[in-house]
């Protein structure tokens, strides 16, 4: 099997042509307006090991600049602007201000980061990075909190400005009437309001309102019009599509972004209800609620650096999603077992097992996205896989809160121990030891656990069905030809063996 160039000299001259001219590369470290076809054989076969088949990519000091960089931007700069907007609100209303910002910011630094990579690092070393990309993220949300990132910040984006160069646009010399009419504006205008209308009616349904009353059907009905509404306007304006049909019809591009919705999913319900149940169950603070989930934080650290080293040696992605639904829903169904006596032991266990499985499949669909589309096309498969693992996160947020919300309220009317369930419901995790008689403390905790537990069941579905996504995924190679057909057959584990081998020799 062989290895791709990790570098490839500043001007390649065509060996078919004499004539042709060398081919210089872009002043920009991060260029996307190379021309792959002027550097491909046209009448030969494709050979993986020839260098005129590549892009150009700059030097290796140079790329790990480009990578420091954006990993740091990744960890500081998306929370900045937002970060100073939350700290100078005066009230809620700016604080909601501030935290869009940093929603905006966050989205856009991680789907760019991964694009500024694809164009950065070649793709038969680009696992190693994307590895980073989450053990980066892990780390981030938990020593996040505790670091005063605005000031720090600044050192992200001094070293972006000064390192990261302007990149030609592929189309040059549009007006900005030329280049709004390139936007799907229409499908926005029906794709937003539609996942809002989703998220309020799972928000509210069956704790504000009924699940019958007339707002929630409405908001229902519009969210279902409304995505209809999206679904016909990639289908019949296929020019300015935000989701090309071509993209969505490819088999692993259906099976990563399921892998992605469900695993993000997951590690979102595990991670927002878990510092709940140490708050309340073990009587925790708010911070150390925090740090006793650091155990399933770093376990999703190794296991997203371990898959990308994996992958970058072996060539093939599609055995450590295996991995990854194997491992976490066993780690995701011991937790559904937490009582209010559970060891630390056990808790800490549980954690490693279920943060290993989301970090050996949380990178596998960006991967395939990457590999199996063409080089052009690999910027709308990333944002796909980026939409929907935040969409999903926070479609079963509000999921979650609501199975909570109900079971809680049904388990203590049920129960009849003398509380009211609304106080019980509005009163926080932290407050909760404080704010009911002693003699009822006990009953208490056992009907708040089983309502946290009901939430860990769902994340456990969650966790199983990741199962189609990894089974649905091609065994392509990140060592052979990037594009549709373009991958080398899955060899035999002999085969992935000698690989392995040779690779160390």
């Amino acid at each position: 099997m062989a290895n791709s160039p990790q570098g490839t000299p500043a001007a390649t001259v065509s060996k078919t042509n004499d004539a042709e001219k060398p081919i210089e590369r872009s002043g920009s470290l991060a260029s996307s307006d190379v021309d792959i076809k002027s550097q491909t054989k046209p009448n030969d076969a494709v050979n993986p090991s020839d260098t005129s088949n590549e892009p150009e990519y700059p030097p290796t000091k140079e790329r790990i600049l480009v990578m420091i960089a954006i990993l740091l931007a990744i960890f500081l700069i998306a929370l900045e602007i937002g970060s100073a907007v939350c700290g100078a609100a005066p009230n809620s209303i700016a604080v909601i201000i501030g935290r869009a910002i940093q929603g905006i910011g966050a989205a856009g630094i991680m789907a760019g980061g991964i694009i500024l990579m694809v164009n950065t690092i070649p793709l038969d070393v680009r696992p190693k990075w994307m590895g980073f990309f989450g053990a980066t993220f892990g780390v981030a949300s938990v020593v996040g909190p505790l670091i005063v990132n605005l000031p720090i910040g600044g050192i992200a984006l001094a070293i972006i400005v000064f390192i990261l160069k302007p990149t030609p646009p592929l189309q040059g010399g549009l007006t900005i009437r030329q280049q709004v009419a390139k936007l799907d504006l229409l499908g926005e205008l029906c794709l937003l309001p539609s996942v809002i209308c989703l998220l309020l009616a799972l928000q509210w349904g069956g704790s504000t309102y009924k699940w019958k009353d007339p707002v929630i059907i409405a908001l229902f009905v519009l969210f279902a019009l409304l995505a209809i509404g999206f679904v016909l306007v990639q289908i019949f304006m296929p020019k300015t599509a935000t989701i090309p049909a071509a993209v969505v019809k490819n088999r692993s591009m259906i099976a990563g972004m399921w892998l992605t919705v469900t695993i993000g999913s997951t590690m979102l319900s595990f991670t927002y209800f878990l510092p709940i149940w140490f708050q309340a169950i073990k009587g925790t603070s708010a911070v150390q609620s925090g740090i006793n989930t650091i155990p399933m934080v770093l376990a999703l650290v190794v296991g997203n650096i371990g898959s990308g080293q994996i992958t970058g040696r072996i060539g093939y992605y599609t055995s450590q999603a295996y991995a990854s639904v194997v491992i976490m829903p066993i780690g995701a169904g011991l937790i559904t077992t937490f009582t209010p006596s559970t060891s630390s032991s056990a808790w800490i266990g549980y954690q490693v097992l279920l943060g290993l499985g989301i970090g050996l499949g949380m990178q596998q669909g960006n991967m395939a996205a990457q590999t199996v589309l063409a080089r052009k096309d690999v910027p709308i498969g990333v944002s796909l896989m980026m939409l929907w693992q935040n969409l999903g996160g926070a479609v079963f947020i509000s999921v979650s809160q609501n199975i909570f919300n109900s079971h809680l309220v049904s388990s203590l009317v049920k129960q009849n121990i003398g509380l009211n369930p609304e106080q019980i419901l509005n009163t926080g995790a932290t407050s909760l030891r404080s704010a009911v008689p002693a003699n009822n403390l006990p009953e208490l905790l056992i009907i708040y656990n089983s309502a946290v537990r009901q939430v860990f069941v769902l994340g456990t579905i969650l966790a199983c069905l990741a199962v189609f996504g990894a089974v649905g995924l091609e065994w392509r190679s990140v060592k052979g030809k990037q594009g549709p057909g373009g991958g080398k057959s899955a060899p035999a584990p002999e085969k992935i063996s000698e690989d392995i081998a040779s690779e160390k020799v």
